[in-house]
């Protein structure tokens, strides 16, 4: 019973450790230079925060590094945006992987 159990765990801890976690980035400090739009600017990104991170264990490892890898260059003309620009790719590359999942296994309309 035992071999039989190793092999499954061999497979499985390759497969959830090349998952990427969503960065952190200080986005308090980044947006104190928004002056008086800080709250603002809090907002906008808690908000691309969270809907970023429902999308995100969706995506393949290969989709969020390069998610991170795009946003991380508007990160560097764009400090106060990150999460805007993370949540535009990653919204663009799940869409992408799911056009490529349903061309293999197209959807079915499911009554309930």
């Amino acid at each position: 019973m035992r071999r039989a159990v190793v092999p499954l765990l061999l497979i499985l801890v390759p497969l959830s450790a090349s998952a990427e976690l969503i960065p952190a980035v200080d986005v308090d400090r980044a947006c104190l230079t928004a002056g008086t739009a800080r709250a603002d600017c809090v907002r906008r990104q808690q908000f691309f925060y969270d809907e970023t991170s429902l999308l995100w264990d969706g995506l393949s490892p290969a989709g969020q590094r390069y998610c991170i890898e795009k946003a991380e260059d508007t990160r560097q003309r764009l400090p106060r945006g990150y999460y805007e620009a993370l949540n535009s790719f990653v919204r663009l590359r799940a869409h992408l992987e799911q056009r490529d999942r349903d061309r293999v296994d197209p959807p079915r309309f499911q009554p309930r």
